[in-house]
C-alpha cells in the first residue's frame, strides 16, 4: 500500500511542477510582449523548435528530440498579437520581411 501512495505522490508532484513551469513560462511571455509594445519592437527573433520560442514545430517536451507541429508559448503569444516571430534558422526571411517594410 506505501508504495502505491509513493506513485501517487510522485505523479502529483510532477504534474503540480509541469503546470508551474507552464505558468512561467506563460508570465515570461507576456512580460516579452509588453516589453515588445513599450518599446517600438516589429519582429522577434526566438530559439527555433523551442517549446517557449518556437514557431511551426517545436520538440514536445519530452526530451526525446520529438517534434510536433505547432507554436512555443511566447511565439504563439506574440504572433497572437500582430508581432511577426522569426528564428535563427529563418533570418533570410527576416531581412526579406525588413526590405518590404515602409522606411520612416
Amino acid at each position: 500500500m506505501r508504495n502505491i501512495w509513493k506513485r501517487i505522490s510522485d505523479a502529483y508532484e510532477r504534474i503540480l511542477l509541469f503546470f508551474y513551469r507552464k505558468r512561467i513560462v506563460f508570465l515570461i511571455s507576456a512580460e516579452a510582449l509588453a516589453l515588445a509594445r513599450l518599446t517600438g519592437c516589429q519582429a522577434a527573433v526566438l530559439k527555433a523548435r523551442s517549446p517557449s520560442c518556437g514557431g511551426g514545430t517545436i520538440y514536445d517536451g519530452s526530451f526525446t528530440g520529438t517534434l510536433v507541429p505547432g507554436n512555443g508559448v511566447a511565439a504563439d503569444l506574440l504572433l497572437k498579437n500582430g508581432l511577426p516571430v522569426f528564428s535563427e534558422k529563418t533570418l533570410d526571411r527576416l531581412d526579406q520581411w525588413g526590405q518590404r517594410r515602409p522606411s520612416e
